[in-house]
């Protein structure tokens, strides 16, 4: 970690627009704070661990897109290959800008992360079908659900993963009642 008096290069580019400056780690970790924030707020405040993505496993989604695959899942702590495809699938969609994805890009993620499924289309399968972490989006491709995106935004803490399940769960069919005939 630099010292306050070390200098920290920043770097922005844009259509239009270069930005390549010294700046010290306070500025550096103000910027990164407004950066993180989507632009909401003023430059003026911040702390250090708010500037630090890593630091805040419950960031804005776009605090994904500074992270690599690795770290990203590393944070999370997800307990089974259910969560950790929802966790894939929450990058995809918001750090790799892919909000329909396919096994196939779940598996090569994972490599990325330096996972691997035993059985990827079951494990995708299960996120799906059973969790309800993931739906359909046609062409054999799958998108997260409100639930799926509920339950990695709340981890790694268990208690708010459980009221983001309890929450967010959708309603399941309920079987009648096979009534009996009368003899």
């Amino acid at each position: 970690m630099p010292s306050k008096s070390e200098e920290i290069r920043v770097k922005l580019t844009g259509t239009g627009l270069s930005f390549d400056r010294k700046v010290s780690e306070e500025v550096a970790s103000k910027i990164i704070t407004f950066i993180i924030g989507g632009g909401t707020g003023t430059l003026g405040g911040g702390t250090p661990s708010a500037a630090n993505p890593a630091a805040q496993p419950n960031a804005l989604p776009g605090a994904a897109s500074g992270m690599t695959p690795k770290q990203f899942l590393a944070s999370k702590k997800p307990d089974n290959d259910y969560e950790r495809v929802a966790c894939l699938g929450y990058y995809l969609t918001n750090a790799r800008t892919t909000p329909h994805f396919k096994t196939a890009d779940i598996s090569k993620i994972a490599t990325e992360a330096a996972y691997k499924f035993s059985n990827p289309a079951t494990s995708v399968h299960h996120a799906s079908v059973t969790y309800k972490f993931l739906a359909p989006a046609g062409g054999g491709k799958k998108q997260m659900t409100a639930l799926g995106e509920a339950v990695v935004e709340a981890m790694p803490d268990r208690e708010k993963v459980k009221a983001a399940l309890a929450e967010h769960r959708p309603a399941t069919k309920r079987r009648g009642r096979s009534k009996k005939r009368a003899k």
